[in-house]
């Protein structure tokens, strides 16, 4: 009988509670809220993860008897691991199907883009513009956690499922989802990260033991082998660094608020909603701008150019088609690279317009 660490022992129990109490306040948050109080719900949960930690403290570090290494009683551990992983995420995908996930209010969809947070957006984009990529993720999903539920294929479900959860666990990271989301992705995570570990020897055989099939570089030459898998690096880099940043001028790039506009010396001020004055200014990579009229409908677009070192600024406008008066003048900035002021001539009309800036987005 092969001997099993008490390390390993305890860690199965406490992945084994972990998964089980994650799966059942999802399900109870999810489904139960309406009869289970949440701090009833909580203590389900507790009483969970305890007795498993409980049992693996003890089968650990007490019970030294040869039943204690037992190939059952890890089978039935890393059974109970696989089993809730599969509740849980057969749970999520289904509902996919049923558009109880990635949900947005209408209302907020017609907000502004920027004022969306990065769990707004994400949902927004995923649940709102295809379906179809909600119910294959969901379908993915489901077939993998059916997988993890036999043993001979437990392995290909531990496969398919590790990649999906870490993007998931990549984008509410990244996005910066509801944290308490982003704790039981990262529980999945950890707990199919223990089952593909489980198998490890396995894995190494087919990986980095058994004979390839197939050379990767069908070449005698080693010396050439590596300059060739270097050169896969190399070339890209290359490539990308003889291109150069779109962002020509990052000292300018960003959106700007006008604070003070002034046309043929007239100090000029937005009234109402149907005053066409200038009120924004995006200043954005490969030197495109954008000044927009007091309306998201009222926009010229055009390209700026820099001259005299980035003292002088002229802006060639492409649309409106009807628009072609440049602004050619001055361009400057305080130590704060908060204000930049621009001054100069818009066809005859001479033009001051001084700047705030807004935060520059994010790239």
């Amino acid at each position: 009988m092969r001997k099993i660490s008490p390390f390993y022992k305890l860690i199965s129990c406490i992945i084994a509670g972990l998964s089980a109490s994650f799966c059942f306040i999802r399900i109870g948050h999810r489904f139960l809220a309406e009869w289970l109080p949440r701090p009833l719900m909580l203590g389900i949960s507790g009483f969970f993860f305890l007795t498993a930690l409980g049992y693996g403290i003890c089968w650990a570090f007490i019970k030294k008897d040869e039943r204690s290494d037992s190939p059952a009683i890890l089978d039935f551990w890393q059974a109970l691991i696989s089993y809730t992983i599969a509740i849980d995420l057969i749970m999520i995908g289904i509902q996919g199907f049923y558009q109880l996930l990635f949900f947005v209010p209408l209302g907020v969809l017609d907000l502004p883009f920027s004022s969306l947070s990065g769990e707004q957006l994400t949902w927004a984009y995923f649940g709102h513009y295809s379906h179809g990529f909600v119910y294959f993720i969901g379908s993915i999903q489901i077939f993998g956690s059916l997988l993890l539920l036999f043993g001979r294929t437990r392995l290909a479900g531990v496969f398919i499922l590790v990649p999906v959860m870490l993007a998931i666990v990549s984008l509410n990271y990244f996005f910066d989802m509801e944290f308490a989301e982003t704790i039981h992705a990262i529980e999945i995570l950890i707990a199919l990260s223990y089952l593909l570990f489980s198998d490890g020897q396995r894995i190494w055989r087919f990986f980095f033991t058994n004979t390839p099939t197939v050379s990767a570089f069908p070449l005698k030459s080693v010396l050439l082998k590596n300059l060739l898998r270097a050169s896969s690096v190399l070339i890209p880099l290359l490539l990308i660094w003889r291109f150069g940043s779109p962002d020509l001028n990052p000292w300018l790039t960003g959106k700007y608020k006008v604070s003070h506009l002034v046309i043929d010396q007239q100090a000029r001020e937005v009234g109402d909603c149907t005053d066409s004055l200038l009120t924004s200014v995006y200043l954005d990579l490969g030197n495109d701008c954008v000044f927009e009229f007091n309306s998201t409908n009222r926009r010229w677009y055009g390209s700026y150019h820099l001259s005299d070192d980035s003292k002088k600024i002229a802006i060639a406008w492409r649309y409106p088609l009807n628009i072609r008066d440049t602004l050619t003048g001055k361009i400057s900035k305080n130590g704060t690279d908060s204000l930049l002021f621009i001054e100069g001539k818009m066809g005859k009309d001479s033009i001051q317009v001084s700047l705030i800036r807004q935060g520059r987005h994010k790239q």
